[in-house]
């Protein structure tokens, strides 16, 4: 599978699991909690929200695919650096071939590791994306332009940037992968 259909597969993924839902972040622990409680409730609110992030990144590929729309606005609330731009490449290659993206992709992200322990700022998310429904298909006349694909392994890092945003991504293009 090529490089866009693991894009598409990455879109796709983001919207079910943001449909499906996320639990609201932890709290922080107050000054007056001990340093293990402090620790354990920022990793996990670390963990919660990088969830949030990489879902709703692909609540937004999935919306923006529907057009092929580079600029959507909600891209950017949720990627940014090397995810933003391999996003937006996508996007714009699809528009400028007459190409739409529709369906549903399945996500099941978990999270691998975080980064530093005290105070994350790095969240480590691997995924199983399946993009069986979740399909290209020519703008002019509503013909398929990819066939059906699988399941494929995702790797992607979100950081605390001015806000919890996927940085980088990496979707496996063999389906079957995970």
């Amino acid at each position: 599978m090529g490089t866009t259909t693991v894009v598409n597969a990455v879109v796709a993924a983001a919207v079910v699991g943001a449909l499906a839902g996320c639990a609201s972040p932890q709290q922080a622990a107050t000054p007056s909690q001990s340093t293990g409680a402090t620790t354990e409730n920022a990793d996990q609110a670390a963990r919660r929200q990088a969830l949030t992030a990489y879902q709703g990144m692909w609540t937004a590929v999935k919306k923006a695919g529907l057009t092929s729309n580079s600029a959507d606005p909600d891209l950017a609330k949720y990627a940014s650096s090397n995810a933003l731009a391999t996003i937006t490449k996508k996007l714009t290659m699809d528009r400028a071939s007459g190409l739409v993206t529709k369906g549903d992709i399945g996500i099941q992200p978990k999270v691998s590791s975080v980064a530093p322990p005290n105070a994350p700022t790095v969240v480590n998310i691997v995924d199983c994306a399946d993009d069986s429904r979740w399909l290209r298909y020519r703008k002019d006349n509503g013909a398929p332009a990819d066939t059906p694909g699988g399941r494929h392994r995702v790797t992607a890092i979100v950081q605390q940037i001015g806000g919890w945003r996927v940085t980088s991504f990496a979707l496996d293009d063999r389906a079957g992968s995970c």
